[in-house]
């Protein structure tokens, strides 16, 4: 939307005027550039806000529900976009009060064959995952890690070195997590000691 590009500009001329954010807000709430969101809209504007580290409750919400109801049509880079904005505005409790950091994570997984996925975005959906455990986010790990060791087309081999160490240091935050559900099993559990020896070994 029209929107995003004015708040990227004004973060790239390192401008924050509280006054045009309020206003930028109350649009997103009642006027045109918050209606039909599509799930790319909601994530740009979450992360345009998120840049500006602005929280307006009512536009939160409204994105929010916008983001439940793009769900379907969502893709893995729309859903890691949106949850880095969530992480940079420190909402992290808000979405899982709603339940929707399981549902997003879940969408990830779902998709995650089925559309390019930039490793820089995959590797924010493990952040995530490892910052606030839960099943949907011990599944999504599990699936890295298998992809690490070159399952799904993406071994560790092909990647970044930095999104490789990152992604097994998520891993190792989240068996290692104090509030990790207690019905939810960790990902060396999942991957078996041969699974995980295999994903070191990828990317060793």
């Amino acid at each position: 939307p029209q929107l995003c590009r004015v708040l990227f500009a004004f973060h790239r001329a390192s401008c924050r005027d509280e006054g045009l954010l309020e206003v930028a807000c109350e649009a997103i709430v009642d006027e045109a550039p918050g209606q039909d969101l599509k799930a790319n809209d909601v994530a740009l504007l979450m992360k345009a806000l998120s840049k500006h580290d602005f929280v307006h409750a009512g536009a939160v919400e409204h994105l929010l529900s916008a983001a439940r109801g793009e769900l379907p049509r969502a893709s893995p880079a729309d859903v890691s976009q949106l949850l880095a904005a969530v992480v940079r505005l420190r909402l992290t409790a808000t979405l899982q009060s709603q339940g929707l950091l399981e549902e997003l994570l879940g969408v990830a997984l779902e998709r995650l064959g089925d559309a390019y996925l930039p490793p820089a975005d995959l590797t924010n959906l493990c952040v995530v995952a490892a910052l606030c455990p839960t099943e949907a986010g011990a599944r999504l790990l599990t699936a890295v890690a298998r992809r690490l060791r070159g399952g799904g087309g993406a071994g560790a081999s092909l990647l970044p070195p930095r999104d490789v160490v990152r992604r097994l240091r998520c891993i190792a935050s989240f068996e290692e997590a104090p509030d990790r559900p207690s019905q939810t099993s960790g990902v060396v559990l999942r991957l078996g000691a041969e699974g995980i020896r295999a994903a070191c070994t990828a990317a060793a």
